[in-house]
C-alpha cells in the first residue's frame, strides 16, 4: 500500500538496512528448510565506483556478509573481471558481458 511506501521512506537507512540484513538471514533459512543451496554473491563494479564507495559502507558489507549462516555459499565477484565496453553502468553489466559473468560464476559454484 502507499502507507507502506511512505513508511519505509521514513525509515533510517540503519533501520532498513538491519531489516535487509533479516530478510536475508530468513531467505537464507527457507532455503535451508527446503533443501535448497543460498547463494549470495557480491556483485562487480566498475573501478570508478568502487574508488568513491565510503570505506565505512565496505567494512559494513563485510561485516554483513561474515555473519551470513554456514548453509550459505558465498561468493565474492566484486573484483572479477568485466572488459572496459562490457559495463552498461557503474553498476550493471551489458548482455554480452553477463555472458561471461555467468560462466565464472556458475564455474565457481560448482567447485564448491
Amino acid at each position: 500500500s502507499i502507507n507502506d511506501r511512505v513508511e519505509w521512506r521514513d525509515e533510517s537507512g540503519e533501520l532498513r538496512a538491519e531489516r535487509n540484513i533479516e530478510y536475508l538471514h530468513a531467505i537464507i533459512q527457507l532455503c535451508e528448510e527446503q533443501g535448497v543451496q543460498a547463494v549470495v554473491v557480491t556483485m562487480p563494479v566498475t573501478c570508478e565506483y568502487k574508488q568513491y564507495l565510503p570505506a565505512e559502507q565496505i567494512a559494513f558489507h563485510d561485516s554483513v556478509m561474515q555473519s551470513l549462516p554456514s548453509s550459505a555459499i558465498y561468493i565474492d565477484a566484486s573484483d572479477w573481471l568485466v572488459p572496459d565496453d562490457g559495463w552498461y553502468n557503474s553498476t550493471h553489466v551489458t548482455k554480452e558481458a553477463s555472458v561471461g559473468f555467468t560462466h565464472q560464476l556458475m564455474d565457481s559454484i560448482q567447485s564448491r
